[in-house]
C-alpha cells in the first residue's frame, strides 16, 4: 500500500531490509506480482522466507560478516539478486562478490582493538566504510552511494 500510494515503479534497484527478524512478516504478504528489486539485502533470512523469495525469481548471492573485536565474524545481510536484473544473475554475482571482497578488505584493515562492537558498524547508508567512499569509491559495486551520510547499522 504504501509503495502504491507514493507512485513507486514496479522495478526498483535495491532495498536493504533489516527489521529485527520480521522480515519475513514484513515480506509474507508483499505484493512480488506487482513489485520487485533488483537485489535486496535481508538480515534475517528463515528457510520459509528463502522459499518465497526463491518463488518469486530471487537467487541467494553471498552472505556479509562484519568482523568483531574479539576476532568472531558477525553475518550482517544475506543478499540476493532478481533473476531478472540487467546483465544477468551471473554478472552481477560476480560484481557483488568483488564489491564484497573490498569491504571485507576495508573492514580487515581497520583498527578494531579498544573499538565498541556498534562503533566498528559506522558506515554510511549505502552500507560502504565511509573512508571508503571518501577515497573515491568502489567501481564493482552494483549501485553506488549515492550520498556519504553516518548511520550506525
Amino acid at each position: 500500500a504504501v509503495l502504491r500510494a507514493n507512485g513507486a515503479p514496479a522495478v526498483m534497484e535495491y532495498l536493504s531490509l533489516d527489521v529485527e527478524n520480521h522480515e519475513r512478516a514484513v515480506l509474507e504478504h508483499f505484493p512480488f506480482g506487482s513489485y520487485r528489486w533488483h537485489a535486496l539485502s535481508i538480515e534475517t533470512v528463515e528457510p520459509a522466507l528463502a522459499a518465497t523469495l526463491t518463488r518469486h525469481g530471487y537467487v541467494h548471492a553471498l552472505d556479509v560478516y562484519h568482523p568483531l573485536p574479539d576476532g568472531r565474524r558477525k553475518l550482517l545481510d544475506h543478499f540476493y539478486l532478481h533473476e531478472a536484473i540487467p546483465g544477468g544473475v551471473d554478472a552481477a554475482r560476480k560484481r557483488a562478490r568483488a564489491s564484497k571482497q573490498l569491504w571485507d578488505g576495508a573492514m580487515a584493515r581497520r583498527p578494531l582493538s579498544g573499538l565498541s562492537e556498534e562503533s566498528v558498524y559506522r558506515v554510511n547508508c549505502g552500507g560502504v566504510p565511509e573512508a571508503f567512499v571518501a577515497s573515491g569509491g568502489n567501481d564493482t559495486a552494483l549501485f553506488s552511494p549515492r550520498r556519504a551520510c553516518s548511520c550506525s547499522i
